[in-house]
Parts: C-alpha cells; sequence; structure tokens
C-alpha cells in the first residue's frame, strides 16, 4: 500500500478495520465505521474512473489526430469511387 502512495494514516486505519472483520468484531462496529468505509470505497473508486479517463483522453488525441487522415483518405477514395462508377 505504501508503494501506491497512501498515508501512514490510512494504512493503519484500513489495517484496523481489517482487523475488526478478522476477529468476527463486525458485528459490533458502529454504522458510522461502515459509511467511512463506504465512502473511502467511493473515494478509491472515483480516483480510479479518474486516472482511467486521462489515460483514455491522453491516448486518443493521438487516434484522433490520426483520424483525421483517415477521414481525408476515405473521402478521397469516395470520391474516386464516384467518378469510376464503382460505388453508386
Amino acid at each position: 500500500m505504501k508503494e501506491m502512495g497512501m498515508d501512514d494514516w490510512l494504512i493503519n486505519a484500513i489495517l484496523e478495520l481489517y482487523d475488526y472483520f478478522r476477529k468476527e468484531y463486525a458485528s459490533q462496529v458502529s454504522s458510522a465505521v461502515n459509511i467511512i468505509i463506504f465512502v473511502l470505497i467511493a473515494i478509491a473508486f472515483i480516483v480510479g474512473q479518474h486516472l482511467i479517463f486521462t489515460f483514455l483522453r491522453n491516448n486518443t488525441r493521438t487516434v484522433v489526430n490520426k483520424s483525421i487522415s483517415i477521414t481525408l483518405l476515405e473521402k478521397v477514395i469516395i470520391l474516386f469511387s464516384r467518378l469510376t462508377g464503382t460505388l453508386c
């Protein structure tokens, strides 16, 4: 977890929660702790989605730049096909 850039306090909190569940104290954990766990999971999900979308946005820009030349090539082929009568 430390390699992922998590702070020590967060690692300790996660380990304490894991210890509660491992010792089967989960029934004694208050609903506030369950809400905190839910919020942490939601934050991790949102951060993950942001990283994925950032990666995709950066990589699709190169595809879009290439697709401009592909679109131009497609138009030339369609024009040529219509001029030669092979495509109606």
